[in-house]
């Protein structure tokens, strides 16, 4: 329905004239009487009757002048709240993440993100791949940042940082004074693996397997939960284990573990930004997915 029709039905009704409200709207008398007819016609009732060279609203004039009034103040209300919308970046941001960028990226990257706007409250999940991603297909988290590509036509997966997956032995283990080390050699040890959902132990296993490896074969020691327990369980000599090149800068230059040369296999990975299809986003995360886009070498690996 036209609003302009409920403007100019209110600006009759206080002028009560025709021709006054038709100054005030700059339209012509005709113009203004036809658009109360076109109203009379749409609701089939007579909404006015002249009295003279005024007007006087009938019973249902009366109602219909009064929604007419609380129809246009909500559309003020409306137009007010959006204006203090747009004026700046504010409300929250539910952000869901695995393990490797929700513990060693996102608080750097969400630090620069509150500085530039700081009235948006932001909210970090934290899990393995699959449950994240499940976060955010029933609408628990507005976006996520995970380590492997997910595959659903409901989702926008965009690339965030550059991650390679790095072996890692105890500092007393044989392989320790090694500067590199064949897959073969690897697949005899115990190894220290991610829990089944992590995007970590999604990719390794996808690529070990384009080597030839059998995964079933592997000696898999124990499966943690954690980036952090992985690397815990290394450095008590429990095994080896393959995880980010972001986890391991603490405990190698504490000299916990040796990060040794993986030969013949490639384990770069992309860590995405993944998020709802959707034609409109809110200001905070359209903010957020800006910014992401901004400087991504800071996160390139290749630039360390």
């Amino acid at each position: 329905m036209n609003l302009n029709l409920f403007i100019t039905f209110v600006r009759v009704v206080e002028k009560k004239s025709l021709s006054g409200a038709a100054r005030d709207l700059f339209l012509t008398q005709p113009a203004v009487s036809k658009q109360i007819q076109t109203l009379e016609e749409l609701f089939g009732v007579q909404l006015m009757e002249r009295v003279g060279r005024r007007i006087r609203l009938t019973e249902a004039g009366e109602i219909f002048y009064q929604h007419a009034l609380e129809i246009l103040g909500i559309l003020e209300e409306l137009n007010d709240d959006l204006i203090r919308t747009t004026a700046g970046v504010r409300g929250r941001l539910l952000i869901g993440a695995s393990t490797v960028p929700g513990h060693y990226i996102l608080p750097s990257f969400i630090g620069r993100y509150k500085r530039q706007y700081p009235e948006v409250k932001v909210s970090l999940e934290i899990g393995d791949t699959g449950s994240v991603v499940n976060s955010l297909l029933e609408q628990r988290v507005d976006l996520a940042v995970v380590g492997a590509t997910v595959k659903n036509n409901k989702l926008v997966s965009t690339l965030f940082a550059a991650d390679q997956l790095r072996l890692i032995v105890p500092a007393a283990h044989p392989l320790a004074t090694r500067t590199s080390i064949r897959i073969e050699e690897i697949v005899q040890e115990n190894l220290i693996w991610r829990e089944k959902g992590s995007g970590t132990r999604r990719v390794l296993e996808d690529r070990l397997a384009d080597q030839g490896v059998n995964l079933d074969k592997l000696n898999i020691l124990l499966e943690l939960g954690s980036t952090e327990a992985v690397i815990t369980a290394v450095e008590e000599g429990l095994g080896i284990a393959l995880v980010s090149q972001w986890a391991i800068g603490k405990s190698t230059a504490l000299g916990r573990i040796v990060s040794p040369e993986l030969e013949g296999i490639d384990l770069k990975r992309n860590l995405y930004l993944i998020y709802r299809r959707q034609k409109i986003y809110s200001r905070a995360m359209q903010a957020f997915l800006d910014l992401s886009k901004l400087d991504l070498s800071k996160f390139d690996l290749s630039k360390k």
